[in-house]
């Protein structure tokens, strides 16, 4: 859901009194949504609930194919800088010319 959505649907402007009309980014805002009562402020919402929106708007524009496969290779890559790690002696002396 979108975020106006969400707060239009579940605040009310006369009870938040979050209405900054003398705001300039709040009216470019207005204008460019073509808002013309309120506009609302992120701090408005509870953090779980921005964190919730956030995630669904991610989650809908995500390719979840892409991501998997990027997550698959993040975690293979990390699998070898952690070999790596645990034999660090041996690949700093292969690459020094000592092997």
């Amino acid at each position: 859901m979108p975020l106006i959505t969400y707060v239009e649907k579940n605040f009310s402007p006369a009870s938040l009194a979050l209405i900054r009309t003398a705001d300039t980014i709040c009216r470019d805002y207005q204008q460019g949504f073509d808002l013309t009562l309120s506009s609302w402020e992120l701090d408005a919402l509870e953090p779980t609930m921005l964190d919730r929106l956030i995630e669904a708007e991610i989650h809908a524009w995500r390719d979840d194919a892409l991501w998997s496969e990027a997550t698959r290779a993040m975690e293979r890559e990390r699998d070898l800088l952690e070999a790596v790690s645990r034999r660090w002696t041996d690949v700093a002396a292969l690459v020094a010319g000592e092997s």
